[in-house]
């Protein structure tokens, strides 16, 4: 449906006003005397500027130093580039915002600072204009956030839409390691996570540095560092396990969430009882590689995956 608009003028020029973003205007001319009208002039196309974009910081990667910001747009077909502007949340004197323009995808990596918060704005542009600054997005550094890559999920598990719920239902077979992947970590600084893990009776979370779909256990690859939960309706068994060489530990009470450290600085992989604030154990191998979060699902039952935390004291 086209909708037509008329406006009589005296002048030889018009300002137009509340226009959509995102739009093309056709605007054609006719004088008119009291003898009549002219016949049309030819159609002049006009493009408006795009609609703001919007960043969601639970969608942007953040992993020490740096950070994947991702943003989106109602309409990207209208955008020919982006501009990406931040700051400090409490900048020092003489810090000020810094941005990068041509941005042609809809996500940018940039290098921040450690241990510190962000207001993240973005604009859209094409060759009628710039749109508004985005709102504020505010991305710390103060945590870990990543994503699950659904593309190495094993067929048998459910991710939750938003990446954040792994499952396995009571009616399904379960053939070779049920694996997901969270996104790589790069080998510096500290990077911490949590499961929820009261909703499975068996799994298997850790660290690899080459990850593998291929038939055997996790502890049996010597890139990969993990902590397998064995648990009966009697005892709490939990294996630290890496090169067919595992430690154990029983408790008598199971913590419903695992806290997960890899820590580059010290050459740490540590996991923590979060409930009661306590170690259950530590490989320190001198980690220098960057690493995927690895999780398995061993029974029927779900993990829950939170990202974004700082580092809680116990940790440190």
């Amino acid at each position: 449906l086209l909708e037509e608009y008329r406006v009589t003028v005296k002048e030889s020029f018009l300002i137009l006003e509340d226009l959509e973003p995102d739009k093309c205007y056709s605007v054609w001319v006719m004088a008119v005397n009291y003898t009549g009208c002219s016949l049309p002039s030819d159609k002049a196309v006009f493009r408006t500027a795009p609609s703001t974009p919007v960043i969601k910081a639970e969608e942007c990667t953040v992993c020490w130093d740096t950070a994947v910001v991702r943003w989106s747009t109602s309409h990207p077909e209208s955008t020919e580039s982006f501009t990406l502007e931040w700051c400090k949340q409490y900048p020092s004197e003489g810090e000020g915002l810094r941005s990068i323009a041509g941005i042609k995808d809809q996500q940018l990596k940039v290098t921040l600072q450690p241990n510190e918060n962000y207001f993240f704005y973005v604009r859209a542009a094409n060759v009628a204009g710039t749109s508004e600054q985005s709102e504020a997005a505010l991305i710390s550094t103060k945590g870990t956030r990543f994503h699950l890559l659904r593309d190495t999920a094993h067929p048998v598990l459910e991710l939750s839409p938003e990446g954040t719920s792994i499952s396995i239902s009571e009616q399904s077979e379960i053939t070779g390691i049920p694996l997901v992947l969270g996104e790589v970590l790069p080998a510096s600084g500290c990077h911490y996570w949590e499961m929820t893990v009261a909703g499975c009776k068996g799994y298997s979370i850790g660290a690899t540095f080459q990850p593998s779909q291929e038939e055997y256990g996790l502890e049996q690859d010597s890139t990969t560092w993990c902590m397998q939960c064995c648990s009966t309706s009697t005892s709490y068994s939990y294996k630290f396990l890496h090169k067919e060489v595992f430690s154990e530990v029983r408790l008598t009470e199971p913590p419903d969430r695992i806290g997960i450290l890899l820590d580059y600085r010290t050459g740490r992989l540590s996991f923590y009882n979060v409930p009661k604030r306590q170690v259950l154990y530590t490989f320190r191998n001198g980690f220098k590689e960057a690493s995927h979060p690895t999780f398995a699902l061993e029974t029927p039952g779900n993990l829950h995956l939170h990202t974004g935390i700082e580092l809680p004291t116990f940790a440190t």
